[in-house]
């Protein structure tokens, strides 16, 4: 009864490789081998690596350029805002008091909470508003200096900060950054 078994028919179009293609096909050597596979891992490989370092080397650049220090000329109007601060979202416009240097202590929780806005991607511009100008005269007929004035770009708002903290002047800059520059604990001070 082995006989009854069926036996597999030897294929007459079968080449030795039996790849089932007739005589003279080379569809066999087509096919990629090892040493071709891994030569496109390396360049997809390669390529990956070159993309990641631009992106690192674009980052540190953005990050050297970002100063987020209190300090240099002063700014001698709001206005001048349009002309120095063009790429910023955000600005912190510190008003030392009247014949005073600026405090060295609340220049700090500015550069603090200016560098934690811009950690969350909010571009942030830190400047002191000169003496002599005429806004400084209108903002502290309104508060006593020192403080700080948070503006948010295109909101068109401003909400002033007395008690200048880290934590109080991100309130501020999300206050000025609604439309009717008010909170839920009640609305600040506008300019």
């Amino acid at each position: 009864m082995d006989n009854d078994r069926l036996k597999p028919l030897s294929s007459v179009n079968k080449t030795e490789g039996g790849s089932g293609c007739g005589p003279g096909c080379n569809c066999d050597r087509n096919k990629i081998g090892k040493k071709g596979k891994a030569i496109i891992c390396l360049v997809v490989v390669l390529a990956a690596v070159i993309v990641l370092a631009q992106a690192t080397t674009d980052n540190r650049s953005v990050n050297a350029q970002t100063d987020l220090s209190l300090g240099g000329n002063p700014l001698a109007s709001l206005a001048s805002l349009n002309d120095v601060a063009t790429q910023k979202d955000a600005f912190f416009i510190y008003l030392p008091a009247n014949g005073q240097e600026p405090n060295e202590d609340v220049k700090k929780e500015i550069e603090a909470a200016a560098e934690k806005a811009q950690s969350q991607g909010t571009e942030m511009g830190l400047f002191i508003l000169d003496e002599d100008s005429e806004d400084y005269a209108q903002v502290t007929s309104q508060v006593s200096a020192p403080c700080v004035l948070a503006i948010v770009k295109g909101s068109g708002n401003s909400v002033i900060v007395t008690n200048i903290s880290e934590v109080n002047l991100l309130k501020s800059l999300v206050t000025a950054s609604r439309p009717s520059s008010c909170s839920p604990g009640g609305c600040g001070q506008s300019c």
